[in-house]
């Protein structure tokens, strides 16, 4: 940018031969907006949305992949206090003498039992 703004042709081209392939649109067009002249133009090229990063992008697919596992994982763990919940219901349904309660807290374990094993039924394996 230096090189540009001084008209410094050698050492602009000596720069430009060292660009990245990302960069190149980017320059062609921040060159294109004569920011030497134009005060609206962008303060350097990296601003400009001709340039975008290879792997930039790359890491955002990786971090959205990221997001769908740990989403998976979270889906996981809750099947699995679901299904730790229903042996809390049936363990403690034995401790009540009076019957109703009985059925009703087993009836509760059940309910979450059948909820429970489609939650994990319905997950992706690996």
């Amino acid at each position: 940018m230096d090189a540009y703004v001084a008209e410094n042709e050698d050492l602009l081209n000596f720069y430009e031969g060292r660009f990245r392939d990302e960069f190149n649109p980017a320059f062609e067009a921040w060159v294109a907006t004569d920011p030497v002249n134009n005060p609206d133009a962008p303060s350097q090229p990296f601003l400009m949305e001709e340039y975008q990063v290879a792997s930039m992008q790359e890491e955002g697919a990786l971090f959205a992949t990221g997001e769908k596992s740990n989403e998976t994982s979270d889906d996981y763990a809750f099947s699995t206090v679901l299904l730790a919940t229903v042996l809390f219901f049936a363990g403690i349904a034995t401790r009540f003498e009076w019957q109703p309660i009985r059925w009703v807290l087993l009836a509760i374990g059940i309910g979450l039992l059948v909820f429970g094993v489609y939650t994990l039924l319905s997950l992706p394996v690996a």
